[in-house]
């Protein structure tokens, strides 16, 4: 709960990569099946998932709290830093043969944890920072 959200967020993103590297066989079967099949969607967000899901949304609101973040919906914010993720991933499961464009997991991370965190800046960061413009 202490590090920064810049050290966090790409640890999380890290630890659904490796998740995903380490399983590709399983969650292209799980993807395919929760497709036709919501409980093993459900059974499979359970099993793993949702714990990271919970420790980002205590994380979050202790940011909010110690004034780091700005006040927000951390189910929202919650769900889109994952949904930024899902790109990536996606592209390490399905098209790794149709990119040639040489983005790695740690750039992608850094790019995708500064964009959001621009987005929940406190509103008197963005002030100072428009200010001395």
């Amino acid at each position: 709960m202490k590090l920064t959200p810049k050290e966090v967020l790409p640890w999380i993103g890290r630890a659904f990569f490796a998740f995903n590297q380490s399983n590709v066989q399983t969650l292209k079967l799980v993807v395919g099946e929760a497709v036709r099949r919501p409980e093993v969607a459900e059974m499979f967000i359970r099993g793993g998932p949702d714990s990271v899901l919970d420790f980002l949304k205590a994380y979050l609101e202790h940011q909010i709290e110690s004034g780091k973040l700005r006040t927000h919906d951390i189910r929202s914010s919650t769900r889109a830093f994952v949904g930024m993720l899902i790109p990536q991933i996606a592209h390490n499961l399905l098209f790794t043969a149709y990119s040639d464009d040489g983005l790695t997991n740690e750039e992608y991370l850094k790019a995708v944890a500064n964009l959001f965190l621009q987005g929940l800046e406190p509103e008197e960061s963005r002030e100072e920072e428009q200010g001395s413009h």
